[in-house]
């Protein structure tokens, strides 16, 4: 841990942005979501995007 090894310089701000969706259907609920980010490293070709899909019930 204490030699040089690989790594990458990390940005000190990273700007977000999120925005979805949810339906009710009697006690169903489905929420989609997608997610935004900007580039966390420097170097980084890509900007991450990824999302999300939820299925709930109530008791």
């Amino acid at each position: 841990t204490f030699r040089n090894s690989h790594s990458v310089d990390k940005r000190h701000v990273v700007g977000q942005l999120g925005y979805g969706l949810a339906v009710m259907r009697g006690r169903w609920k489905f929420a989609l979501a997608r997610y935004h980010s900007t580039r966390e490293f420097d170097g980084q070709k890509e900007a991450p995007v990824f999302g999300s899909f939820t299925i709930s019930r109530s008791l």
